[in-house]
């Protein structure tokens, strides 16, 4: 396994965390142990965007992250019967929320993937203390939360995970994209 850069503020162990357990290749990558964006701790508002296809479970990330005991967390499951589960807690003091989750259908936009898998564009939107959730364009929740008012974004996989997150795009607040040009 590779270390991946940046993830990490000492090539792979730090109070960040790391990627020594993630599984890295050509194709992408499998999350392990909850691991930091090291560039990203110091952003307020921001847009995260990744795409990840769900063999198993789920997909799972957090944003707003100071450190290992302070940050929100999202996660987006396959739901028994087709469709999807979006999932977010609070870690404050290392302690975790109960988690608030709502189903989701899946967007009729969704790409079919090898073997009937499916590949999904997840983004969030973060400005101030509102957050929105869209996948695959549309919008899926939209909530508030002034708890943490700066952070970061991270990515981790649970024992029963098996998910495979290909790009990950963060674009700080005022700088133009495609999407939020138009808003």
């Amino acid at each position: 396994t590779r270390c991946l850069s940046d993830w990490s503020s000492d090539v792979c162990s730090s109070d960040l965390g790391g990627v020594q357990d993630w599984k890295l290749d050509i194709a992408g990558v499998r999350t392990g142990t909850l691991a930091l964006f090291g560039p990203s701790i110091e952003l307020d508002d921001y847009d995260l965007e990744f795409l990840a296809r769900i063999d198993q479970h789920s997909i799972n990330w957090v944003y707003r992250a100071h450190d290992f005991n302070e940050y929100y967390e999202g996660s987006i499951a396959m739901a028994p019967g087709g469709g999807f589960t979006f999932s977010r807690a609070t870690v404050a003091g290392g302690e975790r929320s109960s988690a608030s989750t709502l189903p989701i259908s899946p967007p009729s936009t969704l790409t079919a993937s090898p073997g009937g898998k499916t590949a999904l564009t997840v983004r969030m939107r973060l400005r101030g203390s509102e957050f929105t959730l869209y996948l695959d364009g549309r919008t899926v929740d939209t909530w508030t939360d002034a708890r943490f008012p700066v952070g970061g974004i991270g990515f981790f996989g649970t024992p029963d995970d098996r998910a495979r997150l290909y790009w990950v795009r963060l674009t700080p607040a005022g700088i133009p994209t495609k999407e939020n040009r138009k808003q």
